[in-house]
């Protein structure tokens, strides 16, 4: 904060810097303020749709999924933090990981590529941002269904 009177050092830092330092352009709680406002959630719902799923359908409805909760938790088009998540099935899975807006990384575990109709499915999400939104478990999963 560069106030030589200044004695409120309860907020924090990165390491090796100290109120006052050049690279620190915030002052007093505001970081206290930013690990506050932090978002942590984790969610797994499993589904048994009317109708079997495909790879395709299931791999396209995870990454919409994952675009939807980027929008929620970026700040302009920067995702402070992560969002993982996993569909398991029983013969394989495909895990996703969003850690900039717009962009979803999808990796095939297993026997993904060889299953064929899906009947039953489980769905973990894992979000943890310094951008706080209020997303409910009905939020993430909304598109799966």
């Amino acid at each position: 904060c560069g106030d030589p009177d200044c004695t409120d050092h309860r907020h924090h830092h990165h390491v090796g810097q100290k109120c006052g330092d050049p690279d620190c352009a915030v002052c007093h709680d505001e970081h206290e303020d930013l690990i506050n406002d932090s978002l942590v959630i984790s969610h797994t719902r499993s589904f048994s749709p009317g109708r079997a799923e495909t790879t395709d359908s299931l791999r396209e409805k995870g990454i919409k999924t994952f675009l939807r909760l980027g929008d929620l938790v970026s700040f302009e088009g920067v995702v402070a933090g992560h969002i993982k998540g996993v569909i398991r099935t029983e013969g394989g899975g495909l895990a996703f990981s969003l850690t900039r807006a717009g962009v979803v990384d999808v990796t095939e575990l297993g026997g993904w590529k060889g299953l064929g109709e899906i009947r039953a499915y489980t769905m973990t999400v894992n979000v943890m941002t310094l951008l706080h939104a209020d997303i409910t478990e009905e939020d993430i999963f909304a598109l799966m269904a």
